[in-house]
Parts: C-alpha cells; structure tokens; sequence
C-alpha cells in the first residue's frame, strides 16, 4: 500500500491499466509491448505537459512485482501508481483516454464513450473508434486531436453494436467443459473454435467488414 494511491488527481490524465503476468493478453497478443516499464516510460514522454499517466495495478498481482518496479515508476515524474481497489469506472469517467495493451477496460472506457488506445491486438481492435497506433510514438499525436462529443457518441454507437454481437453469438454450454478439473480437450477446442468463428462473422457483418 506504501506505493499506491487512492486520489484521483484533478489534473488531466491518462489511464494505463496493468495486466496479469504472465497471461497471453501480453505474452500473446501484446507480445511487443511486455516490457511494462519501458512501455509506461516512453508513454510518460509522449503526454502533454501537464497530464498525469495513472498506471493501475492489477489485483492479482498485488504483492507478485518486485518493489524495484515501483520505485522505478514512483521516479517518474508525471506517472502515478493507483490502488487496484480503486473504482476503475469512476477513474475512467474522468480521464482523457484509456491506453492498454490489451485489457478489457479498453472495452468499458469505449462503452463510455471515451478515447482508447490499444498497443496490443485485443479482440475488439477491429472497432472502428478503438485506436490502434502502429508505433507507441503515435500516441502523442493521437492524444492531441479532439475528442469531442461528435467521437463520444460514434464510439458509444460502435460499442454498443459490439455489445449485440457478443450477445447474438453468446453459446450457452455445460460448464464442465471448461471448469473441470481433468477437461476434455477436444470439447474445450470444439467450444472456442465455434465460438471465435460466429463471433467473427457476426460482429463483421455489423461493422460491414470483409472478411
């Protein structure tokens, strides 16, 4: 607790949320972006002046980092590190933007209408309103165009077709075929395999994208 804080800054600021590790959202489809601590020092180099980066731990891995990790981010003058029991929808309701590898806040900031960022490759990156930089050093541009009411209510629009989606190709299952303790693989392979497949269909043809 000596390193995290509870206050949400009044300045303007940015949210950059930290994930489980090691788990695939880095390992996987953020596999260019898991050295967090380079990561969270170069975005500190591309905010405007007077904004914070707010890096907010992950509960799970709240006792796992070495304490180097956050004497190395307490040295950074615009980074400040946030209790993981904090709200994040309170956090992300007053924040500029919502920069992520590939967590699913990005997915609740969207929802709210708010600008995000993904260096990752998430499974909602293809949404049009989701910003995906090639390079990190895109971010700087990015956080100085407007985000003005005409994005909150495009992105709004574009999560919320992304919310039927998901539901239209929500498959009801046994849960024994994943939470088990000795699994049948194939079942478990069977399960996703229809699942990313209508998902991906459907959520195109909303967006009309070809596939």
């Amino acid at each position: 607790n000596k390193y995290f804080s509870s206050i949400i800054p009044d300045s303007p600021y940015v949210i950059y949320p930290l994930h489980l590790d090691p788990e695939a959202s880095t390992l996987v489809f953020g596999v260019s972006n898991y050295d967090i601590l380079g990561v969270i020092k170069r975005l500190s180099l591309r905010l405007p002046a007077t904004w914070k980066l707010l890096v907010k731990e992950h509960g799970a891995m709240v006792g796992k980092r070495p304490i180097s990790f956050y004497k190395e981010l307490e040295k950074i003058y615009n980074v400040e590190i946030i209790h993981p029991n904090l709200n994040s929808i309170d956090l992300v309701k007053n924040s500029e933007a919502v920069i992520t590898n590939t967590g699913t806040m990005g997915i609740e900031a969207a929802i709210l209408g708010k600008r995000v960022i993904c260096l990752g490759e998430p499974l909602y990156a293809f949404i049009p309103s989701i910003l995906t930089p090639p390079d990190i050093n895109d971010v700087e541009n990015i956080l100085s165009n407007n985000w003005g009411q005409d994005e909150k209510i495009k992105c709004k629009e574009d999560m919320k077709k992304f919310v039927e989606a998901t539901y239209d190709v929500s498959l009801k299952f046994d849960d024994d075929v994943l939470w088990n303790s000795n699994p049948d693989k194939s079942k478990i392979k069977s399960f996703y395999e229809d699942f990313f497949v209508q998902f991906k269909k459907d959520a195109f043809s909303l967006y009309e994208i070809n596939i």
